[in-house]
Protein backbone atom coordinates (compact mmCIF):
# COMPACT_ATOMS: atom_id res chain seq x y z
CA UNK A 1 0.00 0.00 0.00
CA UNK A 2 1.29 3.36 -0.70
CA UNK A 3 2.38 5.07 2.43
CA UNK A 4 1.11 8.34 3.54
CA UNK A 5 2.86 11.61 3.40
CA UNK A 6 3.11 14.26 6.18
CA UNK A 7 3.32 17.78 5.16
CA UNK A 8 6.09 19.59 6.92
CA UNK A 9 8.12 22.41 7.34
CA UNK A 10 11.44 23.73 8.72
CA UNK A 11 11.92 26.78 10.42
CA UNK A 12 14.93 29.45 9.35
CA UNK A 13 17.64 29.78 10.98
CA UNK A 14 17.88 31.40 14.60
CA UNK A 15 18.39 35.15 14.77
CA UNK A 16 17.80 35.55 10.94
CA UNK A 17 15.09 37.76 9.52
CA UNK A 18 15.57 37.07 6.08
CA UNK A 19 12.80 35.18 3.83
CA UNK A 20 13.69 32.11 2.17
CA UNK A 21 13.32 31.57 -1.45
CA UNK A 22 10.11 30.80 -3.07
CA UNK A 23 9.22 27.16 -2.86
CA UNK A 24 9.27 24.87 -5.59
CA UNK A 25 5.86 24.30 -5.63
CA UNK A 26 4.91 28.15 -5.65
CA UNK A 27 6.96 29.14 -7.99
CA UNK A 28 7.32 28.02 -12.08
CA UNK A 29 10.36 26.43 -12.78
CA UNK A 30 12.07 26.05 -16.12
CA UNK A 31 13.33 22.72 -17.00
CA UNK A 32 16.99 23.35 -16.15
CA UNK A 33 15.84 24.41 -12.49
CA UNK A 34 13.74 20.68 -12.62
CA UNK A 35 16.52 18.73 -12.83
CA UNK A 36 18.30 19.06 -9.75
CA UNK A 37 14.53 18.18 -8.13
CA UNK A 38 14.47 14.76 -9.90
CA UNK A 39 15.78 12.15 -7.97
CA UNK A 40 19.36 10.27 -8.27
CA UNK A 41 20.07 6.70 -8.56
CA UNK A 42 21.82 6.55 -4.92
CA UNK A 43 18.36 7.72 -2.97
CA UNK A 44 16.49 4.38 -4.35
CA UNK A 45 19.20 2.09 -3.28
CA UNK A 46 22.75 0.77 -4.30
CA UNK A 47 21.56 -1.57 -6.60
CA UNK A 48 19.69 0.78 -8.34
CA UNK A 49 21.07 2.48 -11.68
CA UNK A 50 20.05 5.53 -13.89
CA UNK A 51 19.71 5.00 -17.75
CA UNK A 52 19.88 7.15 -20.64
CA UNK A 53 16.76 9.70 -21.23
CA UNK A 54 17.78 9.78 -25.02
CA UNK A 55 14.84 8.42 -26.94
CA UNK A 56 16.84 6.58 -30.31
CA UNK A 57 14.14 4.19 -31.94
CA UNK A 58 16.25 1.92 -33.37
CA UNK A 59 17.55 0.39 -30.05
CA UNK A 60 14.00 -1.07 -29.71
CA UNK A 61 12.45 -3.81 -31.36
CA UNK A 62 8.94 -2.20 -31.22
CA UNK A 63 8.10 -1.54 -34.71
CA UNK A 64 4.34 -0.33 -34.15
CA UNK A 65 0.91 -1.73 -32.67
CA UNK A 66 -1.07 -0.17 -29.68
CA UNK A 67 -4.46 -0.97 -28.29
CA UNK A 68 -7.04 -2.67 -30.70
CA UNK A 69 -10.49 -2.23 -28.87
CA UNK A 70 -10.24 0.78 -26.38
CA UNK A 71 -11.04 3.69 -28.28
CA UNK A 72 -10.11 5.92 -26.07
CA UNK A 73 -6.42 4.62 -25.86
CA UNK A 74 -6.17 3.83 -29.63
CA UNK A 75 -5.04 7.49 -30.91
CA UNK A 76 -1.96 7.25 -28.68
CA UNK A 77 -0.57 3.84 -29.94
CA UNK A 78 2.11 1.91 -28.25
CA UNK A 79 3.80 4.39 -26.05
CA UNK A 80 0.50 5.71 -24.06
CA UNK A 81 -1.19 8.78 -23.89
CA UNK A 82 1.58 10.82 -20.80
CA UNK A 83 3.87 12.56 -22.98
CA UNK A 84 0.78 13.36 -25.24
CA UNK A 85 -1.41 14.57 -23.05
CA UNK A 86 0.78 16.32 -20.50
CA UNK A 87 3.24 18.25 -22.98
CA UNK A 88 7.35 18.38 -22.83
CA UNK A 89 7.51 22.37 -21.38
CA UNK A 90 8.83 22.76 -18.27
CA UNK A 91 9.41 18.86 -17.75
CA UNK A 92 12.57 17.12 -16.51
CA UNK A 93 13.22 13.18 -16.44
CA UNK A 94 15.00 10.84 -14.77
CA UNK A 95 14.77 6.64 -15.56
CA UNK A 96 15.88 4.19 -13.27
CA UNK A 97 16.33 0.11 -13.28
CA UNK A 98 17.19 -2.91 -10.63
CA UNK A 99 16.53 -6.48 -10.70
CA UNK A 100 14.86 -6.44 -14.39
CA UNK A 101 12.25 -3.65 -12.50
CA UNK A 102 11.88 -0.13 -14.03
CA UNK A 103 11.11 3.11 -13.04
CA UNK A 104 10.36 6.59 -15.12
CA UNK A 105 10.15 9.75 -13.21
CA UNK A 106 8.79 12.87 -14.78
CA UNK A 107 8.49 16.54 -12.97
CA UNK A 108 6.82 19.27 -14.40
CA UNK A 109 6.03 23.00 -13.87
CA UNK A 110 2.65 24.46 -15.13
CA UNK A 111 -0.14 26.62 -13.84
CA UNK A 112 -2.07 24.62 -11.29
CA UNK A 113 -5.57 24.71 -12.79
CA UNK A 114 -4.08 24.04 -16.64
CA UNK A 115 -1.54 20.47 -14.81
CA UNK A 116 -4.33 19.57 -12.91
CA UNK A 117 -7.20 19.29 -16.38
CA UNK A 118 -4.28 17.66 -18.27
CA UNK A 119 -3.31 14.97 -15.03
CA UNK A 120 -7.06 14.45 -14.46
CA UNK A 121 -7.42 13.72 -18.71
CA UNK A 122 -4.94 11.68 -18.65
CA UNK A 123 -6.26 9.03 -15.42
CA UNK A 124 -9.83 9.31 -17.36
CA UNK A 125 -7.98 7.82 -20.58
CA UNK A 126 -5.65 5.37 -18.88
CA UNK A 127 -8.66 3.77 -17.02
CA UNK A 128 -11.40 4.53 -20.05
CA UNK A 129 -11.29 0.51 -20.70
CA UNK A 130 -11.17 -1.76 -17.83
CA UNK A 131 -9.94 -4.61 -20.18
CA UNK A 132 -8.40 -4.43 -23.56
CA UNK A 133 -6.34 -5.90 -26.53
CA UNK A 134 -2.79 -4.48 -27.16
CA UNK A 135 -0.81 -5.68 -29.82
CA UNK A 136 2.90 -5.31 -30.44
CA UNK A 137 4.79 -5.66 -34.09
CA UNK A 138 8.10 -7.09 -33.92
CA UNK A 139 8.62 -6.44 -37.85
CA UNK A 140 9.81 -9.89 -38.86
CA UNK A 141 9.87 -11.68 -35.60
CA UNK A 142 5.74 -11.52 -35.90
CA UNK A 143 3.83 -9.96 -33.87
CA UNK A 144 2.37 -10.48 -30.02
CA UNK A 145 -1.21 -10.47 -28.73
CA UNK A 146 -1.60 -8.96 -24.99
CA UNK A 147 -4.68 -8.89 -22.70
CA UNK A 148 -4.35 -5.74 -20.57
CA UNK A 149 -6.50 -5.10 -17.41
CA UNK A 150 -6.66 -1.70 -15.76
CA UNK A 151 -8.12 0.14 -12.48
CA UNK A 152 -7.49 3.32 -10.62
CA UNK A 153 -5.36 2.94 -6.89
CA UNK A 154 -5.65 4.73 -3.98
CA UNK A 155 -2.87 6.91 -3.78
CA UNK A 156 -3.09 8.41 0.12
CA UNK A 157 -0.62 11.48 0.21
CA UNK A 158 -0.57 15.40 0.61
CA UNK A 159 -1.80 16.92 -2.77
CA UNK A 160 -4.17 16.17 -5.77
CA UNK A 161 -3.19 12.20 -5.78
CA UNK A 162 -4.17 9.73 -9.16
CA UNK A 163 -3.12 6.43 -9.47
CA UNK A 164 -3.43 3.43 -11.95
CA UNK A 165 -2.36 0.36 -12.61
CA UNK A 166 -2.03 -2.33 -15.66
CA UNK A 167 -1.40 -6.03 -15.92
CA UNK A 168 -0.05 -7.03 -19.09
CA UNK A 169 -0.74 -10.92 -20.38
CA UNK A 170 1.35 -12.11 -23.01
CA UNK A 171 -1.43 -14.50 -24.75
CA UNK A 172 1.13 -16.90 -25.83
CA UNK A 173 3.88 -16.70 -22.69
CA UNK A 174 1.58 -16.65 -20.22
CA UNK A 175 3.70 -13.93 -18.69
CA UNK A 176 2.71 -11.53 -16.18
CA UNK A 177 3.38 -7.64 -15.76
CA UNK A 178 2.32 -5.02 -13.34
CA UNK A 179 2.95 -1.44 -14.43
CA UNK A 180 1.90 1.33 -11.90
CA UNK A 181 1.09 5.48 -12.89
CA UNK A 182 1.03 7.68 -9.79
CA UNK A 183 0.79 11.80 -10.31
CA UNK A 184 0.65 14.22 -7.59
CA UNK A 185 0.55 18.08 -8.03
CA UNK A 186 0.96 20.09 -5.49
CA UNK A 187 0.86 23.68 -6.25
CA UNK A 188 2.53 24.38 -9.38
CA UNK A 189 4.83 21.52 -9.31
CA UNK A 190 3.63 17.65 -10.49
CA UNK A 191 5.97 14.64 -9.74
CA UNK A 192 4.65 11.37 -12.30
CA UNK A 193 6.59 7.90 -11.22
CA UNK A 194 5.79 5.48 -13.87
CA UNK A 195 6.87 1.73 -13.58
CA UNK A 196 7.23 -1.45 -11.52
CA UNK A 197 4.91 -0.88 -8.72
CA UNK A 198 7.85 -1.50 -5.69
CA UNK A 199 9.89 0.74 -7.62
CA UNK A 200 6.99 3.44 -7.96
CA UNK A 201 5.64 3.09 -4.02
CA UNK A 202 9.83 3.20 -2.81
CA UNK A 203 10.42 6.22 -5.01
CA UNK A 204 7.26 8.13 -3.96
CA UNK A 205 8.31 9.59 -0.66
CA UNK A 206 11.75 10.68 -1.51
CA UNK A 207 10.40 12.26 -5.08
CA UNK A 208 7.86 14.42 -3.35
CA UNK A 209 10.31 15.32 -0.62
CA UNK A 210 12.96 16.22 -2.68
CA UNK A 211 10.91 18.07 -5.57
CA UNK A 212 8.24 19.59 -3.72
CA UNK A 213 9.14 20.16 0.24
Amino acid sequence: MLVALMGCTSGGAEGRSAAPGPAPTSTLLETEDLKPLLLDASDLGKETRSLSTKKDAGDSLVLGGGPQDCEELEPYGIYGPIEKVLGTRRTAEAVFTRDGEFLTQRLYSQMPASMLGRVSKLFAVLTACPSYTELISLGDKGNAELDVTTRRVDVDVEGVAYGYERVVTDRVGGSRERRMTVAVTRGWTTVLLDGSPDLVEQALRPALRKATE
